[in-house]
């Protein structure tokens, strides 16, 4: 009889525990919505045209500007008359141009050169007395310069250098005595100024007799 009523009570108990279990509250699980600005997308702007103002032209210019093209016609060209051509000599009339009188050959005295002066003519006294011994010895460098001649085994060898000659000069242009007084350290450059100091006598005739001349002979290469 017990385990009777136990049983009965169990029975009874077990919907009530089971409603007593789904009447517990749940975790209820929250979501969280955060709303974001979204910007847009980039739109390039595109200037728009100006407007475009029509010229405002006033109704009685057009029907003015209509009518005259209408009666618009074309223009002939011109024609020009060329004139007549004018004769020169009804311009003139009576005003004729002189003549030139014709002179007749006459005689005219011949052109007679003067006699020359031979270059073996001995200088007047004045003209001597007149070229300085500065003067003679220019002459004598610029002849001894224009037969001088730069020697082309010196020239391979690059011998450059000075020779310094002095010499006597007689009454009548002859050289009488030559010599060097400082070498240009190359023998055949001191040769080859010996030679031109030679080749150029003889020379003019010294303004007051026998002259000593001293005068330097430059080698160099270009």
């Amino acid at each position: 009889m017990r385990g009777l009523i136990l049983f009965s009570v169990g029975v009874h108990l077990l919907p009530l525990m089971q409603m007593t279990h789904l009447s517990r509250p749940r975790n209820i699980s929250r979501i969280e919505l955060t709303m974001k600005q979204i910007s847009s997308p980039f739109q390039r702007q595109i200037p728009k045209p100006r407007p475009r103002f029509k010229p405002l032209v006033d109704p009685d210019e057009q029907i003015v500007a209509g009518a005259l093209g209408e009666r618009h016609t074309p223009m002939k060209p011109l024609q020009y008359a060329m004139p007549a051509p004018i004769d020169p000599d009804r311009l003139m009339g009576k005003n004729q141009i002189p003549r030139i009188p014709v002179v007749e050959d006459t005689d005219v005295a011949e052109w007679q050169d003067e006699p020359e002066v031979s270059s073996g003519s001995v200088p007047s006294v004045a003209e001597r007395r007149v070229m300085t011994e500065g003067v003679y010895t220019d002459l004598i460098q610029k002849k001894i310069e224009a037969l001088k001649q730069y020697p082309k085994r010196a020239q391979r060898r690059n011998d450059q250098g000075v020779v310094k000659i002095v010499f006597t000069i007689g009454n009548n242009g002859e050289i009488v005595s030559a010599r060097i007084i400082k070498s240009s350290g190359s023998r055949i450059l001191d040769r080859a100024a010996m030679d031109a100091v030679k080749k150029a006598s003889p020379f003019a005739s010294p303004p007051n007799g026998s002259i000593i001349i001293q005068l330097p002979i430059k080698f160099e290469l270009l």
